[in-house]
């Protein structure tokens, strides 16, 4: 199986694994699958496709995951006022106050108080995958949550369990705590129309250190930035680790080659100062080294960002200061 960004022409798909997820109960369904389209384009969002090898009943995508960041108040207020609807009023809030944070926003909570997650879908095709294809799906998900989310300094996760199978496989995981099932709600609000079988599920602090080794205690744990890298270079640097080479990235961000080749001195220069790796930034002897040298500079800056995502997460940095050490 392989593990890719989700695509707007994926979404259909995606989103008939779990309908009761899509969170189209207040705007309907063509606005939310409108506002999903939008999504895709947030700084705020992480989706991925697990696909199989081969189609399995006409079909590809073996799973479908999704998460937002979103305000700290809104997180709170879900978590004090449990009831059902949480992905249906993020999805209603992007059209007018939206709780889905800009960039600027998760720049501001990741230098902070820290980010709380709102998981909006995770859903697997069991009835037509084997236990062995569900359990290798399962991990899949799992890795790309951690390489999605991984680097943040993180408050808390929220996830609305839909249906009956999202409570089950919530329970089986032992990081998930189930915070409401809306028992409340239902008996003070007869004949809602929401299904019965929903639940708040919750994971902050205390329940991700209780299971020692899980993904969510290695999420928790968070590392302040040593290299105060620039927009610019955190965008080059996540392309590259996508694979694009330098011809792509100058392409994809509209800028010219040269300009691509000088923000990696730039993030070279932010290597060489705080003193990471100075066995590499040693004055090379001629101009035939360097450019051997070059390959493998860039190779052990990315094999670096890999065990250090926090170096490429948005956060408030002095650009002044940056712009003056440069010149300096």
């Amino acid at each position: 199986m392989t593990v890719r960004n989700v695509r707007a022409t994926d979404l259909a798909e995606c989103l008939s694994l779990n309908p009761s997820a899509v969170g189209d109960q207040i705007v309907g369904r063509n606005r939310a699958i409108a506002v999903w389209e939008k999504l895709l384009a947030s700084p705020a969002f992480v989706g991925c496709v697990v696909e199989t090898a081969q189609p399995v009943r006409g079909s590809r995508i073996a799973a479908f995951g999704a998460s937002v960041l979103v305000s700290s108040n809104f997180s709170d207020a879900e978590k004090a006022n449990p009831r059902p609807g949480l992905n249906a009023r993020i999805i209603a809030s992007v059209e007018s106050e939206s709780v889905v944070l800009t960039f600027g926003e998760i720049a501001i909570g990741n230098s902070r108080h820290g980010l709380d997650v709102a998981v909006l879908y995770g859903r697997i095709r069991q009835s037509v995958l084997s236990s062995e294809e569900i359990a290798e799906a399962d991990l899949r998900m799992a890795e790309r949550f951690f390489h999605g989310h991984g680097g943040y300094r993180l408050r808390r996760f929220l996830l609305e369990l839909a249906d009956q199978e999202d409570i089950d496989h919530a329970q089986a995981l032992a990081s998930w705590r189930v915070w409401d099932r809306y028992e409340n709600f239902h008996a003070t609000n007869p004949g809602n129309g929401w299904n019965q079988d929903r639940a708040l599920a919750l994971i902050e602090v205390a329940e991700a250190h209780s299971v020692a080794a899980s993904i969510a205690s290695k999420l928790f744990v968070y590392h302040e930035p040593l290299l105060s890298l620039a927009r610019a270079e955190q965008e080059l640097l996540l392309l590259t680790l996508e694979g694009h080479s330098d011809n792509d990235i100058a392409l994809r961000l509209r800028i010219s080659l040269p300009a691509v080749k000088n923000r990696w001195m730039l993030v070279f220069h932010a290597f060489e100062t705080t003193g990471i790796m100075p066995e590499l930034w040693q004055q090379d002897k001629n101009v035939g080294e360097r450019r051997q040298r070059g390959p493998q500079k860039r190779h052990r800056v990315l094999e670096y960002l890999r065990l250090h995502p926090e170096e490429l997460r948005p956060r408030v940095i002095r650009q002044k200061t940056r712009l003056q050490e440069r010149e300096g």
